[in-house]
């Protein structure tokens, strides 16, 4: 799990504002249909994402199944960003 949230954080230079909980990090958090830490690798692909918030906004949540459309605006403006801000302009690590 640490690879798809810290260590992705890590790769794009990010590790201040991606990749955990806490008061000034970004806002973007999936919650999953199972605990996937109980999982083994061959179940993960079976889960679904329940509710998805991207930049403090929810743009999924599986229990609105009939309701209007989710406001993926938010998502999209926010992947059209590119790399976080926080990047490094060399790589060092």
């Amino acid at each position: 799990m640490a690879s798809y949230t810290q260590g992705g954080a890590w790769a794009w230079h990010a590790e201040d504002e991606l990749g955990v909980i806490r008061v000034g990090a970004r806002a973007d958090v999936v919650v999953w249909s199972s605990n996937l830490y109980a999982l083994g690798a061959d179940e993960l692909l079976g889960e679904r994402a329940d509710l998805t918030i991207v930049n403090g906004a929810v743009v999924h949540d599986a229990r609105r199944e009939f309701a209007e459309e989710p406001p993926v605006e938010a998502a999209a403006a926010y992947a059209t960003k590119g790399v976080p801000s926080s990047a490094h302009s060399t790589c060092s690590h």
